[in-house]
């Protein structure tokens, strides 16, 4: 592929130098005009020292994301580089254990390729492997266009049966369109021949359990890549709180808002049975009837009982009046997508932090997470505080946690660092 030479303006490398992967598009001497989206880029300073390639796009603010900054890799988008990109993003979550079951394999800018998702799902009973990719960018797309020769090469490198792979492309989200692209229906640019069903049973590893849970998911309807991975050290930590707060326990009641497809409390469930040998009673609040569909069969495998409540948050929690639970989990979708959206997404968390913290029970255990990167952390921590006040509790926290373990962030780039964990016990 072609590329062109674009220099930033006097003194606006810094930025860059410090290891951000962003140049926008009022740092550069000229208009990125020109280009096609995505078309590969070298960027130099205003002295003309090289500092990076990447792709550029004319319709974005963010101008430049940089590819590489080795000199010499002249051709990062060439299939055989993604091929190595793939092969040292798995290597470092073979290393931390995270590669046996479902994981990120591919998390954008902390990986090293801006704009690109690849979640790896490992199917239950050795059925195969579906790879779920999204691209937010231009030169992310390029990597869909090429993604059966390059997912070939590297599952071959790896080990895996290729005739056992599908390949899932989710470019269904609205961010496509800062870049010039058209969100596009979900749709299989793969699919292997043992893989009919359309729903999936995929292996997760969260909870402090032996072995991972079986999760029946719908990989092509479902949010982001049709699951989300990225709690598990933070069930993890509370799974573990739980253990220690509930010992003497016989019953434990579960309140699970936003439940989507039953993660938190599926693997919660999971771990206190085994752990306290509890009966659990488990309600699941979610907007979607498929998600809650999925939820049941989910969570019902662990609980002695379970109630669906299809329920907006925002409109029908306080009708429903839910009280006295001993694990209440909030876990929204992210309320902030841009910074238009700051007033009214603050609001938002903070209307219903109100609600879910009225539930719980004294000597409960409270979770509650935002997923807005836009949202700064010590503006979280002020609602929460809002949120006990209002309603006359005290809460020790005794948690904050982050992504998982496969979803890294570089410190360079904070605008990665998205997801805002807090666990308290109510006292």
């Amino acid at each position: 592929m072609n590329r062109v030479v674009w220099h930033t303006k006097k003194n606006a490398d810094r930025r860059i130098r410090a290891g951000h992967p962003w140049v926008f598009s009022n740092e550069l001497q000229n208009s990125p005009k020109g280009v096609s989206p995505g078309q590969l880029v070298e960027l130099r300073s205003h002295q003309d020292d090289f500092l990076a390639y990447g792709y550029g796009n004319p319709h974005s603010l963010i101008a430049f994301r940089v590819l590489e900054r080795d000199v010499q890799n002249i051709q990062p988008l060439a299939p055989a580089n993604l091929v190595q990109l793939l092969l040292r993003a798995h290597q470092r979550r073979k290393i931390l254990g995270v590669s046996t079951g479902s994981h990120r394999l591919i998390h954008g800018e902390a990986d090293f390729f801006p704009g690109l998702i690849i979640d790896h799902y490992v199917l239950s009973e050795g059925l195969g492997h579906v790879f779920s990719i999204q691209a937010h960018t231009a030169g992310a797309q390029i990597v869909v266009d090429h993604c059966e020769e390059v997912l070939k090469e590297f599952c071959n490198i790896i080990d895996i049966d290729f005739n056992s792979v599908s390949v899932l492309i989710k470019n269904n989200i609205k961010f496509r369109e800062r870049e010039g692209l058209h969100p596009e229906p979900p749709r299989f640019a793969l699919r292997s021949p043992s893989h009919g069903a359309e729903l999936f049973s995929i292996l997760v590893a969260m909870a402090p359990s032996v072995l991972p849970l079986h999760f029946e998911v719908d990989l092509l309807n479902g949010q982001k890549t049709g699951f989300f991975l990225d709690q598990s050290r933070n069930i993890h930590s509370l799974s573990m709180m739980a253990a220690s707060c509930f010992k003497s326990r016989k019953n434990i009641r579960i309140l699970d808002l936003c439940s989507y497809m039953g993660q938190w409390s599926a693997q919660l469930s999971s771990f206190l049975v085994e752990k306290l040998g509890v009966k659990i009673e488990a309600h699941l609040v979610d907007v979607s009837e498929n998600a809650l569909k999925m939820a049941i069969e989910n969570v019902g495998k662990h609980v002695d009982q379970v109630f669906a409540h299809k329920l907006d948050v925002f409109d029908g929690l306080e009708k429903a009046n839910f009280r006295n639970f001993d694990l209440v989990i909030c876990d929204p979708p992210a309320l902030i997508k841009s910074k238009k959206d700051l007033g009214s997404g603050e609001k938002g968390y903070l209307k219903l932090n109100k609600l879910a913290m009225s539930a719980l029970a004294e000597g409960g255990l409270y979770t509650t997470c935002s997923c807005s990167s836009l949202l700064e952390e010590e503006v979280f921590k002020q609602i929460l505080s809002k949120a006990e006040i209002h309603n006359k509790v005290g809460i020790q926290w005794l948690y904050r946690g982050g992504p998982a373990l496969d979803h890294p962030y570089l410190l360079s780039f904070p605008e990665g660092q998205y997801l805002k964990c807090w666990t308290g016990l109510r006292i």
